[in-house]
């Protein structure tokens, strides 16, 4: 989670208990970079290969969830954290930028 204001957080991800990682597309799409589609998408794409069922094209727009086993492989980790750490970046950066 990112704090965007003192009202408001963007959901990024979550990890349930029941065993599920639940990406954030539905509640990053009304904050900049990932108001815009485009942006989504490459999110997305950062994510290919983790669970391509779940995360498919008609995702962009929902909360689209895999089982948490499938971070369990070393290299899907590692992909799934780095593009976390970017979509944060990404939006710390237009955050800041709509500060000033």
């Amino acid at each position: 989670m990112l704090g965007w204001d003192s009202e408001h957080a963007v959901n990024v991800f979550g990890v349930w208990t029941y065993g599920t990682v639940e990406v954030g597309f539905q509640y990053a799409k009304v904050y900049p970079p990932f108001d815009q589609e485009e942006k989504r998408r490459e999110w997305l794409k950062r994510l290919k290969g983790i669970d391509d069922k779940a995360l498919s094209a008609d995702s962009l727009n929902r909360r689209p969830n895999f089982p948490l086993a499938a971070l369990a492989d070393e290299k899907k980790f590692q992909q799934f954290v780095e593009t976390m750490e970017w979509v944060i970046k990404q939006l710390q950066t237009a955050r800041d930028a709509n500060a000033g």
